[in-house]
């Protein structure tokens, strides 16, 4: 093999090592240059920023105190539609306080990408539930159509590309093949038709990559230098999905968690309920029962209320905690209007207004009322936990 053989395969080796060595360091830690990237939210939603996390410090899971729960998102945006319309945007990043104030107007122009943080808003803790799950099923499931396994055989199937180009000297017979390979690559993981920006360019890549060279020659190099672009669009494809599917698992477990012990403590107190007040003889017999006796059930039912019903904090099952929490003991004027609007049901709220808490109706020993209301302040409870 002469000097300029041995200089020709060692370029051709070099663009698939400078390809690995780019995605081994991708993958390991260079995943997001933000010096690079401008983020901003619509003014409209600017407000859910505020909001605390759910839970920890997870912010892509916020929550108001009407028990709503918002999910983070991102999309992206080019520069010039941010800078067409700066007034609708409120800047996150770089930090606002440390730029121009019509910085969204003329951004740097090193700065090459730019996303839009949209809040998700969920009416219950069940639809936020399905929402994680179907992302993590079209995403990271074992389906063949999952956007995991996608990324994974586009690698792949990229690697034995270039090994073919390798061992052997193309014809134009050959190049007829490989593009008929490459549509089918392009067929069999849903790359005809994509809007993502990432698949996009490695679709046109793996398209553009068995065509001559713009001097009509078949070119091996440049094939390969195409198909090395397809190959890092991959794995920037395999680290956004890796990433996602590492959000959203998170987003679901807390989900799942937090529903988990709101039900508990609806269910907790619908026992409680039943053993420490339907079965003490005032409630059992409707009989008449001395201060002292009135005055401990009055405490089981404020316990009940502080330490359980103060649990539940999402919908469906804050307004029932706080609903039963109510018609246990009442509510503090003061209180009123945030807990109508946590309650949400004119009917409902008609309904605890119409008699006294259950605390007044034992006071007064009105056993045979006060039975009544725990019952249905039971069937509240059973009914949102079906």
């Amino acid at each position: 093999m002469n000097k300029e053989t041995t200089a020709n395969v060692l370029s051709h080796v070099s663009i698939e090592e400078r390809g690995r060595q780019w995605a081994k360091d991708y993958l390991t830690g260079r995943k997001c240059d933000l010096n690079k990237l401008v983020l901003v939210v619509p003014k409209k939603d600017a407000w859910v920023m505020a909001l605390p996390p759910m839970m920890g410090d997870n912010f892509a899971l916020r929550l108001d105190d009407l028990g709503t729960i918002y999910h983070q998102r991102w999309r992206e945006i080019s520069i010039e539609e941010i800078e067409i319309t700066s007034d609708k945007w409120q800047l996150l990043y770089p930090s606002p306080d440390r730029i121009q104030v019509d910085y969204l107007a003329g951004i740097p122009r090193h700065k090459t990408g730019a996303g839009v943080w949209q809040p998700m808003k969920f009416k219950t803790i069940e639809s936020a539930i399905r929402a994680q799950r179907h992302v993590l099923d079209n995403v990271v499931s074992g389906e063949e159509n999952s956007e995991l396994i996608q990324a994974s055989q586009v690698i792949s199937q990229i690697d034995n590309l270039a090994k073919m180009i390798l061992t052997k000297k193309l014809d134009i017979s050959d190049l007829d093949s490989l593009s008929n390979v490459t549509e089918q690559i392009l067929g069999e993981n849903n790359l005809v038709n994509v809007e993502a920006s990432r698949k996009v360019l490695m679709a046109e890549m793996l398209n553009k990559a068995f065509n001559k060279d713009s001097l009509n020659r078949i070119n091996p190099l440049v094939m390969r230098t195409r198909l090395r672009s397809a190959y890092i669009q991959a794995i920037r494809q395999l680290v956004l999905v890796s990433k996602v599917a590492e959000k959203y698992t998170v987003n679901r477990v807390q989900l799942e968690y937090e529903r988990e012990i709101n039900r508990w403590a609806l269910q907790e107190t619908a026992t409680l309920l039943e053993r420490k007040l339907l079965w003490h003889e005032g409630f059992e017999k409707h009989q008449y029962e001395p201060q002292t006796q009135l005055a401990v059930l009055e405490a089981i039912m404020r316990e009940i209320t502080a330490s359980l019903l103060t649990i539940p904090r999402v919908k469906p099952y804050l307004a029932t905690a706080r609903l039963g929490g109510m018609a246990l003991v009442g509510c503090r004027p003061q209180h009123a209007d945030k807990n109508r609007l946590i309650i949400n049901d004119e009917r409902k709220w008609y309904w605890l207004d119409s008699e006294l808490s259950v605390v007044q109706m034992v006071r007064s020993n009105n056993f045979q009322a006060a039975e009544k209301r725990v019952e249905e302040i039971r069937a509240l409870i059973d009914n949102v936990l079906q």
